[in-house]
C-alpha cells in the first residue's frame, strides 16, 4: 500500500512566541527579514537591527535600531537600546553576516579579512556580553546565531575567511552554552546550506550562475527558502526547546 502524505514542517507551538521580547541582527532582508515577520506573526515584541535607516517594515509593530556592527561603540550600546525600548530581553538572534569579498585566499588582504571577523565573529561576542546580564537577571533567555554548514567542510578557496569566522562563532556557541546552562540561558547555531536569501548577490565575485551551479549539487536538489530557517529559529526560541543547548544544527537540504 502507498501513503502518500504532505511533509509535515516543524514549527513553533502556537502562542508559545507570544510576549518574548526578541532583537534580530541583520533584519532589513533575507533570513533575517523573515525570522522577524515570523516573531510578529507569534506575537513576540520584536526589535529589527538593520545597517541603514530605511526599513522594509511599514506598518509592522517592531523597533527599527540602526546601528554598523562593525562599529564598537554601535554594537556595545545595541542590546541595550532594544531592551530599554521593550522593557528586557528574552531572545537574541545573531543573524548579521556578510563576505566583503569573494576572491582566492591569497587575494584577501588584512583590510577584508578584518571585516569579515568583525562583522561575522567579534560582533556576535560582544552581543551575547551584552544581552547577558539581562538574561541571568531573569532567569534564563535564548541565543541563537546564524553560522554556515559549509565550517564542515572548510568551504572552497574563495571563502576561507568567511567560513573561518563562522567557525569561531560555531565555537563561541558551544562556550556560552556551557556558560549559560545553570543560568537557564540557552545557546544554540542554525548553520545554513546552500539558502536563496538574496545574500550571494551581495557578494562581489559571486555571481548568479555560481548560485545556481551549487544549488544542483544539494542533494535534495534546490536551495533552501528564508521562510524555512526562521522556522528552526522560532523553534529554538521557544519553550518546546529548553532541553537544547550548545547545538549546531544544520539546515542544508543534506550538504
Amino acid at each position: 500500500m502507498n501513503l502518500h502524505v504532505a511533509p509535515r514542517p516543524m514549527t513553533a507551538p502556537a502562542g508559545s512566541l507570544a510576549g518574548l521580547r526578541v532583537l534580530i541582527t541583520g533584519a532589513g532582508s533575507g533570513i533575517g527579514h523573515a525570522t522577524a515577520k515570523r516573531f510578529i506573526d507569534g506575537g513576540a515584541t520584536v526589535g529589527v537591527h538593520c545597517r541603514t535607516e530605511t526599513s522594509p517594515f511599514d506598518g509592522d509593530p517592531v523597533t527599527v535600531l540602526e546601528a554598523d556592527l562593525r562599529d564598537h561603540e554601535a554594537r556595545r550600546t545595541l542590546v541595550g537600546r532594544f531592551a530599554d525600548a521593550a522593557g528586557g530581553l528574552d531572545v537574541l538572534v545573531n543573524n548579521a553576516g556578510a563576505v566583503p569579498a569573494f576572491a582566492p585566499f591569497r587575494e584577501i588582504d588584512d583590510d577584508i579579512l578584518g571585516e569579515t571577523f568583525e562583522i561575522n565573529a567579534f560582533a556576535p561576542f560582544r552581543l551575547i556580553a551584552e544581552a547577558w546580564p539581562y538574561m541571568e537577571a531573569q532567569g534564563g533567555g535564548r541565543v541563537v546565531n546564524i553560522g554556515t554548514a559549509a565550517v564542515k567542510y572548510g568551504g572552497g578557496p574563495r571563502g576561507v575567511h568567511y567560513v573561518a569566522a563562522k567557525g569561531a562563532l560555531d565555537a563561541m556557541t558551544i562556550a556560552f552554552a556551557k556558560a549559560g546552562a545553570a543560568c537557564g540561558i540557552r545557546v544554540n547555531g542554525v548553520r545554513c546550506g546552500l539558502i536563496d536569501s538574496g545574500m550571494h548577490r551581495k557578494v562581489p565575485g559571486y555571481t548568479d550562475d555560481d548560485f545556481a551551479d551549487r544549488a544542483a549539487l544539494v542533494p535534495i536538489g534546490r536551495a533552501g527558502t528564508v521562510e524555512e530557517v526562521a522556522e528552526l529559529v522560532a523553534y529554538l526560541a521557544s519553550p518546546a526547546a529548553d532541553f537544547i543547548t550548545g547545538q549546531l544544527i544544520d539546515i542544508a537540504g543534506g550538504d
